[in-house]
C-alpha cells in the first residue's frame, strides 16, 4: 500500500488539528517504509521480494546462491532453483580463492604482460535453470556466490 500523503495547514481558523488518527496515518506509513526497506536491503538464500518492480510493472525478486568446488579448465553448472524466471535485471558473480584473503568478481579477464591470456579467463551467465561458469585453466577457487535479481515469467 502506498503511503498517502497528507495536507496541514496553519492558523487557528481551517488549521489542521493534531489528532490521534492523523499520528496513526503517519506511524503506519513510517512503519510500511521501514518493513519495504527491510526487504530492498535483505540477502538471503531463498528468494526474497526486493520491494521494487520492473519496467513492466512486475516486481523484482532476488536469491543469494552460494557456491562450491570449482576447478580450472572447467564448466560448472550451479542450479539456481528458481522457478519461472523471467527477465533477469541483475546479476552479479563473486569467487573466492582457496584461503578466502580474495574475492574476486566475474567476469574476470585475464592478461599476461600486454596480452590476453586464456587461462585466467573466467565468465559467468544464467539459464532457465543454471548459472552456468566457465573457469579457466589457471584459476583455482574455493567458494563463491551469485546474486540474482529477476521477475518471474
Amino acid at each position: 500500500m502506498a503511503y498517502t500523503k497528507q495536507v496541514w495547514r496553519d492558523g487557528e481558523t481551517g488549521g489542521t488539528p493534531i489528532t490521534a488518527a492523523r499520528l496513526n496515518h503517519m506511524e503506519d506509513g513510517i512503519e510500511e517504509n521501514s518493513n519495504n526497506w527491510d526487504s530492498i536491503s535483505h540477502y538471503s538464500t531463498t528468494e526474497t521480494s526486493t520491494g521494487k518492480t520492473w519496467i513492466d510493472g512486475k516486481p523484482i525478486y532476488r536469491k543469494v546462491i552460494v557456491t562450491s568446488g570449482f576447478t580450472g579448465n572447467a564448466t560448472s553448472n550451479i542450479a539456481h532453483g528458481i522457478s519461472s524466471i523471467g527477465d533477469v535485471v541483475d546479476f552479479r558473480f563473486y569467487l573466492k580463492n582457496p584461503t578466502g584473503e580474495l574475492i574476486l568478481p566475474v567476469p574476470r579477464i585475464g592478461y599476461s604482460g600486454s596480452d590476453f591470456n586464456e587461462s585466467f579467463s573466467n565468465y559467468a551467465y544464467i539459464s532457465k535453470t543454471n548459472i552456468v561458469f566457465t573457469c579457466g585453466s589457471s584459476s583455482s577457487y574455493s567458494s563463491g556466490y551469485a546474486i540474482i535479481e529477476y521477475t518471474k515469467a
